[in-house]
């Protein structure tokens, strides 16, 4: 059985407002670097700049929303954020240079 102290450190359902505020900025900000290194890589050039911003601002506040809710733990979000901007990337890419 999981102690009370491990529900408060790895599920953010119980922390302070404050750290989530810190924890979703720095969700976005994994996710400006994951779309940063992804189009380093595999340039598409309809998520360049503004669109990049949109998008990190998306990933990042869906999957804050679906932790919170669902009380998963931040190691959940924090791979999120980094993965998931990165594949949609690179599937974007693959299906402009396939013609698909």
């Amino acid at each position: 059985m999981q102690s009370f102290l491990f529900d408060q450190l790895f599920y953010i359902g119980a922390w302070h407002p404050i750290l989530l505020v810190l924890l979703f900025l720095f969700g976005f900000y994994l996710a400006e670097l994951s779309f940063k290194k992804a189009l380093a890589k595999y340039p598409v050039e309809s998520l360049q700049g503004y669109k990049r911003t949109m998008n990190s601002i998306f990933f990042s506040t869906l999957f804050f929303a679906m932790s919170y809710v669902f009380n998963f733990n931040f190691i959940f979000f924090i791979s999120s954020c980094i993965a998931l901007p990165y594949m949609t990337t690179r599937k974007i890419n693959y299906q402009i240079t396939n013609g698909y």
